[in-house]
C-alpha cells in the first residue's frame, strides 16, 4: 500500500495534472481508483499505469438485456489488461474468496487492436472494470465504456454499491488471466458461454475471438411462426452459426454426438450474409450458437426476425 501511494504522490509532483509523452500522447494523472469504494468514471482520455498498479472504474447499467461495450487502448502494446466485475464478484472478493470476474478484455483487430469485451448484464446495477498493469514495462491506457442504459455513478454511489472498504486494494487481487481465456459465466450476468446464460440477439456488431462460441436463446411457443436468423460476418468466413433443438442440447450436455437442426448458409439475396429460415411446432428452449471459424478473429452481427 505504501508503495502504491508513493507512486501516486510522485506522479502528482512530477506531472501535476498532465504529461505529454515523446510519442505525442497526452496522459492525464487522476487520483482515486484504488478499489471499488473510490472507483473512477472512465474519461476516454489516456492515463498512466505504473508497474504493479491497478485502477478501478465503475459504471451503471439500467438494462438487463442491452449490450455493453468495454474498449481499452494500450500503449505500449500488452502493458495492461482489464476485467469486468459484477457486484457479486466484488462481494466475493471482499469476503476473501477467489475472484472470478465475469469478463476480460480480448484484443480485437476490427477495433484497431484495442482490448474489447462486450456482453449483456442480467440485472440493472453498478458494475466495475479493473485495469491491471501487465509485464515489466509501465504503460498508458484509454478506457471507454458504452451501451444503451449505461451511465456513470458518483464516487459515493459507487462506494455504496460496492459495500467494501477503500483499504481493500489491488494487492489482494490475483493477476488477470490472459486475454484469450474463456469468459466465465456468472449468476448475475450473461456472457453467452452456454445454454444457461444464453444471450438475446441484439442485431449489433460483436467481436469473436479465435476458438470462441457464443450462445443465443431462441425460445419457441410451438405456434409454427416463420423464423429468419441472419448473420453478417467480417472478415468473410470467420464465423458460422447453427440452430439447436432441446434434444440437440440434451445430447450436447451428455457429451454425445448430434446433428443441429439447421445451419447458416450464405445468401446473395441478403448481401452475402448467412441465413437460416424455418419454424417449430413444438414449444421449448431452442438456441443459436455462433462459432469462430478459421485462424482469424472477427466480428459478427446476429438478428432474428
Amino acid at each position: 500500500m505504501l508503495r502504491r501511494l508513493s507512486v501516486r504522490a510522485l506522479a502528482a509532483l512530477l506531472v501535476a495534472s498532465m504529461l505529454v509523452l515523446a510519442g505525442g500522447i497526452v496522459v492525464l494523472a487522476v487520483e482515486g481508483g484504488t478499489g471499488p469504494a473510490d472507483a473512477l468514471s472512465p474519461t476516454g482520455e489516456w492515463m498512466p499505469l505504473a508497474a504493479g498498479q491497478q485502477e478501478w472504474f465503475a459504471f451503471k447499467s439500467d438494462s438487463a438485456t442491452s449490450s455493453v461495450l468495454v474498449r481499452m487502448g494500450v500503449s505500449p502494446s500488452s502493458s495492461a489488461s482489464f476485467s469486468v466485475w459484477t457486484p457479486e464478484d466484488v462481494r466475493d472478493w471482499a469476503a476473501g474468496n477467489k475472484p472470478d470476474p465475469v469478463g476480460r478484455g480480448a484484443k480485437n483487430d476490427l477495433l484497431g487492436g484495442d482490448l474489447v469485451w462486450t456482453g449483456t448484464l442480467g440485472l440493472p446495477g453498478t458494475y466495475y472494470v479493473a485495469v491491471d498493469q501487465a509485464g515489466p514495462v509501465p504503460g498508458n491506457f484509454k478506457l471507454d465504456i458504452s451501451g444503451k442504459g449505461v451511465s456513470f455513478p458518483t464516487a459515493a454511489a459507487a462506494a455504496t454499491a460496492a459495500a467494501v472498504p477503500a483499504a481493500k486494494t489491488a494487492a489482494a487481487v490475483p493477476a488477470a488471466k490472459p486475454a484469450a481465456a474463456a469468459v466465465p459465466a456468472a449468476a448475475m450476468a450473461k456472457a453467452g458461454a452456454g445454454p444457461e446464460d444464453a444471450l438475446t440477439p441484439s442485431g449489433e456488431w460483436a467481436p469473436l475471438a479465435v476458438g470462441q462460441k457464443v450462445w443465443y436463446a431462441l425460445p419457441q411457443d410451438g405456434g409454427g411462426s416463420a423464423i429468419l436468423a441472419r448473420m453478417a460476418v467480417e472478415p468473410k468466413n470467420s464465423a458460422s452459426f447453427k440452430i439447436l433443438t432441446p434434444e440437440n442440447v440434451r445430447l450436447w450436455a451428455a457429451g454425445q454426438k448430434y446433428e443441429p437442426v439447421g445451419r447458416g448458409a450464405t445468401s446473395d439475396a441478403y448481401g452475402g450474409d448467412q441465413i437460416w429460415t424455418g419454424s417449430f411446432k413444438t414449444p421449448g428452449a431452442y438456441y443459436i450458437v455462433v462459432e469462430q471459424t478459421g485462424t482469424n478473429e472477427g466480428g459478427y452481427k446476429l438478428s432474428v426476425q
